[in-house]
């Protein structure tokens, strides 16, 4: 095993999140809780729901 080369904290916001996939180039990293993991957030679901909600947007 390898060390992810970072971690989002549950609590963070996107931003700070977005901004951990830059500068890790990561496409996929853990989400912790209190130290612990509880799943993984990846950078292509990000993007992927962002460009839904601007479509939705757009359209109403």
């Amino acid at each position: 095993m390898t060390r992810p080369p970072g971690t989002i904290d549950i609590n963070e916001s996107m931003e700070t999140a977005m901004q951990k996939f830059d500068d890790t180039g990561a496409w996929n990293l853990p989400v912790v809780h209190d130290g612990k993991y509880v799943g993984f957030i990846s950078k292509s679901n990000v993007f992927s729901y962002y460009r839904t909600q601007l479509k939705t947007n757009i359209i109403e």
